[in-house]
């Protein structure tokens, strides 16, 4: 049988979605059929522990930053001549444009497409519009297939840039880790570590501290049902700047009710701690923490954002309109003071995960290795 090489470039292997993503799929492919090696332009670094556990060579370039591309360049393509990878796979923006320039004549190049960049992060400036020139122009050139993260981000790329045929492979988790973590996890002692009592119901909400996610939002929601339904406390896992959030939480009232726990390297003992998600994002991708919350069995709260719709069902979870913070509030309540909607909710989210589970989604991919 012969072996396919596959030559991951990403920007980081910080604890982002892609990275998160990019690690599973490492984990997962078909060691029979695929030999890997993942190339870290940038710091951090931290997941490359994990893909080293499973077998996977990385390469950390631990370059300074995007001024740095020119030298990225040149070294990627080193490496490349030197392992000869039968496709290149790129994620997100910087690794994108290195990936394609170090690949021109030695590889075909698949790029991931992972945000709704240029629909949301345009701030007009004539950088982005050479950011964006220079993707369109790599993008069309030098890449022989795309891939989004979902349909919301295909038409981003379709209408900004103008690419075609870009298909769609849904974000993935593996389930089994997920529901395996919640199960072995100790709830009561994670509630007890968080302050939350025994008659308390945990809010979580799990994100990188920034305006995208919507933690502003949740907090003038939780703020409404402070004379509401029952006594709740609110835990925000992610990593971020806090100062901003936590000066609205004291305005608000709800430093006593908010736990800020930062970036953590296991999520699963905040989930089986908690009885809500709340996701309300003004924009997403997709949502792989939304994505680890319905795994767990947790009822949720999101926006109705494009991409959080192609997650969720009616049947899995309650919407709110995009930076509505009383519809969001309304929600909150609904679910707050209904057991038995919560547990109809995350018992159907367990199902619907399975939607998503690495090994429904990855034998697409791994078709396209094997086709490039």
């Amino acid at each position: 049988m012969t072996v396919r090489r596959v030559l991951s470039v990403i920007e980081t292997l910080g604890r982002g979605g892609a990275e998160r993503l990019l690690v599973t799929q490492h984990r997962h492919l078909d060691p029979k059929r695929f030999a890997t090696q993942v190339v870290a332009l940038f710091e951090p670094t931290p997941l490359a522990e994990e893909l080293a556990d499973c077998g996977v060579s990385v390469v950390r370039m631990a370059l300074p930053g995007p001024r740095s591309l020119p030298i990225a360049v040149a070294r990627l393509r080193s490496v490349l001549r030197q392992w000869r990878p039968d496709v290149v796979h790129t994620h997100l923006y910087y690794a994108n444009i290195a990936g394609r320039l170090a690949a021109r004549g030695l590889a075909p190049v698949f790029t991931t497409l992972h945000n709704p960049d240029y629909s949301f992060e345009d701030p007009g400036t004539i950088r982005f519009r050479a950011k964006k020139w220079l993707d369109r122009k790599t993008g069309r050139g030098l890449t022989s297939r795309f891939i989004a993260v979902s349909s919301h981000v295909k038409r981003d790329f379709e209408s900004h840039l103008g690419f075609q045929d870009i298909e769609v492979l849904h974000n993935f988790i593996d389930v089994d880790e997920v529901t395996g973590g919640v199960a072995a996890a100790d709830r009561e002692g994670q509630r007890r570590r968080l302050g939350v009592a025994t008659d308390e119901l945990l809010v979580l909400h799990v994100g990188r501290l920034h305006a995208q996610k919507g933690q502003d939002l949740l907090l003038r929601a939780l703020a409404r049902l402070q004379d509401g339904p029952g006594s709740w406390r609110a835990v925000f896992v992610g990593a971020g700047e806090t100062r901003g959030l936590e000066a609205l939480a004291s305005s608000l009232d709800l430093t006593e009710r908010v736990v800020w726990a930062g970036p953590v390297n296991d999520v699963r003992p905040f989930y089986a701690a908690a009885d809500v998600f709340a996701f309300p994002s003004r924009y997403e991708a997709f949502g792989i923490a939304l994505l680890e919350a319905m795994a767990a069995g947790l009822p949720s709260v999101v926006s109705d954002a494009e991409g959080i719709a192609e997650v969720i069902t009616s049947e899995t979870a309650l919407t709110a309109r995009v930076d509505d913070v009383q519809h969001l509030a309304e929600r909150l309540a609904n679910l707050l003071t209904d057991r038995d909607l919560r547990r109809a909710l995350g018992a159907a989210a367990i199902v619907r995960a399975h939607r998503f589970d690495v090994g429904v989604q990855l034998p697409k991919l791994e078709g396209w290795y094997l086709d490039a």
